[in-house]
């Protein structure tokens, strides 16, 4: 056998195998216990665009979204006021829970995204729950000042500071988001701080 045919029956054999390969697609599985919305039409909602990408019936409380994407963005998903989730659309069988917002799973993004959040969402208790201790213990307005500057120093910067490190780089990029189009999964501890004092509390920089 020649050198030419077999780079030929090579490269056929390249194309016959490429051919082959399952196209990337994305697979997104929701489900919502309201039986009034089946018959509904769902969409996932692209916020760096701010337009509707794609669309599927609820039946049977249940809808499921098909399709490719070339880069993951993301995507919001909304039935009624009630329901909602955030998630990060990529290619992919994507699990989404409508009771429970911000907890997509079942892709590296996505799973990612929600620990961030769940453990952004621990630190924030912590905070709440410091806060209401410093208001029960100190009725000077000065001393709960002073008190909670130095826990937001000493102790819930250092922590919140420590949580994009753990997930880089999806947690920036959802800090980058929340910041530039206004998502919030709830108000965060920087925010209640500033209004518990006259004192100006940054995000961690």
């Amino acid at each position: 056998m020649n050198t030419k045919t077999l780079i030929a029956l090579l490269m056929t054999g390249a194309g016959f195998a490429s051919c082959s390969q399952p196209i990337p697609s994305y697979t997104v599985m929701g489900s919502i216990p309201d039986s009034t919305f089946n018959g509904k039409t769902v969409y996932i909602f692209d916020r760096d665009k701010g337009q509707n990408i794609d669309s599927a019936v609820i039946e049977n409380g249940a809808f499921t979204f098909t399709g490719q994407i070339d880069t993951a963005v993301l995507c919001l998903t909304q039935v009624g006021r009630k329901y909602y989730t955030t998630f990060m659309l990529e290619n992919g069988t994507i699990q989404l829970n409508m009771e429970t917002p911000n907890s997509a799973s079942g892709t590296p993004l996505n799973e990612t995204f929600s620990s961030y959040i769940q453990e952004e969402k621990r630190i924030s208790e912590l905070f709440q729950n410091k806060m209401k201790e410093i208001r029960e213990q100190e009725q000077d307005k000065s001393k709960v000042q002073e008190l909670t500057k130095t826990y937001y120093d000493n102790e819930y910067k250092p922590a919140y500071m420590a949580t994009p490190s753990t997930w880089n780089p999806l947690s920036l990029y959802w800090l980058y988001t929340s910041a530039s189009i206004g998502v919030s999964a709830r108000q965060g501890p920087h925010q209640l701080a500033q209004k518990s004092t006259n004192t100006t509390l940054p995000l961690p920089t």
